[in-house]
């Protein structure tokens, strides 16, 4: 089991207060499910986007394993065309995601700005935007991993 860093809903909203002070000039914002719809809506909240669609895609098992591209949800492409687009995820842990996203995104003429609350040090995909960085042998758990504690 590698390190684990444990975050709480402070440092999350912490971290989004943080990065939107960056962030300028956004029309939507495309959060990646399922770990960057909460801080993709919170970024909207803070930033006054209300046009946030997701893009469901999976690439890690529950058992936290790295697995191919599974594709949830796609946002309708056609809404996001001419848009200054910010697209938010928790994390770029190897980058898979956020690039695949990407070269998705530019098939359709849609160039993005990209935001994630952390990266690790050995992502393929460093965002424009992002907090804090983490060694890549450190497992962040976010507060919504595991909710039993609030029942």
């Amino acid at each position: 089991m590698p390190n684990t860093k444990k975050l709480t809903w402070k440092d999350i909203i912490d971290d989004v207060v943080t990065v939107s002070s960056n962030i300028e000039n956004v029309d939507a914002i495309i959060t990646v499910g399922r770990g960057g719809n909460i801080p993709g809506t919170m970024l909207g909240y803070k930033m006054g986007v209300k046009h946030i669609v997701n893009f469901s895609v999976q690439s890690y098992n529950d058992d936290k394993t790295a697995t191919n591209i599974r594709i949830q949800q796609k946002p309708d492409f056609t809404s996001l065309k001419n848009k200054k687009v910010l697209v938010v995820d928790d994390l770029s842990d190897k980058g898979t995601t956020l690039k695949y996203i990407s070269d998705v995104l530019e098939q359709h003429n849609i160039y993005a700005t990209y935001c994630t609350l952390y990266i690790k040090n050995k992502t393929k995909f460093i965002p424009t935007f992002y907090v804090k960085e983490f060694n890549s042998d450190v497992w962040i758990e976010f507060p919504w991993d595991d909710l039993s504690s609030l029942s």
